[in-house]
């Protein structure tokens, strides 16, 4: 039931972005640049397919580890604690989101969501793949009785409400914003200026930051700039799942002590000695009181049919696989996940015109029919080569139309 509370509301979340996007067509305002969105949204389809993998993970904790250590007996589920569950999730979720925000460890798994330099629904579904001990945030429900299976349902109702408020088209909504999430209390939460860092953490009611002194209105005619101080610069999932995951290890080394090396993983997000500091310093987005600098690669028409197609096949496969994965063994499962994932790297590569692209992309599809060939029978083998060929195809128009264009230039960054 859980998943599918999620992926019944994926075709809405679709509908919805494809109503934002002729908004923003009509309106001129470039709130959801193709760039931005296909990031976005192959993090997205990266967290699913990664999840399936995490989650059986997850499961073999709360079966083999965890079974038996409540306190309580089974709560019987009346509506009025299908509320009461609701309520504490969102409680758990506040303090889980809160310290994703405050401590590096969680930081390095939660940046992903905050690395795009725009807001907009895609925004929503631009979630991280290497998320494996949020759950420890929600054991205390487990443990006064409420059923996995519980946790699980109002922690999806949770996720698909926080969809709706990653927009710049609704403004405020009077009452509803002193006590529920609303784009407006959520823009604020993904400001990088001085004043909206670290504030407004709750996933369906905002009183928990008024409550606990996080809570910031947004403030009329201050422009927000949204992402992250220390930008990612790249389109692709590989690369933003990563980015403070290799600082933390690049940073360790150059600790002066072991009381350094542990702030570094487990201190205040962002730490770093001022020695390290001035010896490494690191890119930022936006000086204090400077102008953003914003990360946008230019992308032709031909690149964004391309990589459009990725995202649709990609998408497609990657839900599929998620309600059909309890049926494949390890090696499945990872070979598959490997057809997945690799073609929104590549595929990034080619947009932001990085050196030897179209190689890499060439490459990924060698391997892909070898994986599809290693694949069981049973999983629609003919269906996957046909998309295969079509790939091949459509690259091969794509490198004779951008033959001679800046598209591929002989070097880059």
């Amino acid at each position: 039931m859980t998943s599918m509370i999620v992926f019944a509301a994926i075709p809405i979340f679709f509908i919805l972005i494809g109503v934002e996007w002729w908004l923003d067509h009509r309106s001129g305002k470039h709130y959801m640049p193709f760039a931005d969105a296909f990031g976005s949204l192959a993090l997205g389809v990266w967290s699913i397919s990664t999840k399936v993998i995490l989650i059986s993970i997850g499961g073999w904790i709360y079966l083999d580890l965890l079974s038996g250590v409540t306190l309580f007996s089974s709560i019987a589920m009346t509506p009025l604690m299908w509320l009461v569950a609701f309520v504490l999730y969102d409680f758990c979720y506040y303090w889980f989101h809160r310290i994703s925000h405050e401590c590096n460890f969680f930081w390095a798994s939660h940046v992903v969501h905050h690395q795009s330099e725009e807001y907009n629904l895609t925004t929503a579904l631009r979630q991280t793949s290497s998320g494996l001990f949020g759950f420890l945030f929600y054991f205390p429900l487990y443990i006064i009785g409420f059923s996995p299976s519980v946790i699980a349902t109002v922690g999806a109702i949770n996720l698909v409400y926080q969809f709706w408020v990653h927009t710049r088209y609704i403004d405020r909504l009077g009452w509803l914003d002193r006590v529920f999430v609303t784009p407006s209390n959520h823009r604020v939460h993904h400001g990088q200026n001085d004043v909206y860092i670290d504030k407004n953490h709750g996933g369906v009611l905002v009183v928990w930051d008024r409550l606990f002194g996080t809570f910031q209105d947004e403030i009329p005619g201050l422009k927000i700039a949204y992402g992250v101080t220390v930008p990612v610069r790249s389109l692709s999932p590989l690369a933003a799942n990563l980015q403070v995951w290799k600082q933390m290890l690049r940073d360790i080394p150059r600790a002066a002590n072991w009381r350094e090396a542990f702030r570094l993983v487990f201190g205040r997000t962002g730490w770093r000695s001022e020695s390290m500091q001035e010896d490494f310093p690191l890119a930022k987005t936006m000086a204090r009181g400077g102008t953003l600098s914003r990360y946008q690669p230019s992308v032709e028409m031909p690149m964004i049919a391309y990589a459009a197609f990725q995202l649709t096949v990609c998408s497609l496969l990657a839900t599929f696989f998620a309600l059909n994965s309890a049926s494949y063994n390890e090696p499945t499962l990872w070979l598959t996940w490997l057809l997945i994932s690799t073609p929104l790297v590549t595929c990034a590569r080619l947009m932001e015109r990085r050196i030897n692209s179209y190689r890499w992309e060439c490459l990924r599809l060698l391997v892909s029919v070898m994986v599809v060939l290693a694949l069981p029978l049973s999983l629609h083998i003919h269906l996957l080569l046909s998309y295969l060929i079509i790939n091949c195809l459509a690259l091969a128009l794509l490198g004779h139309t951008m033959r001679g264009s800046e598209q591929y230039p002989s070097s880059s960054s």
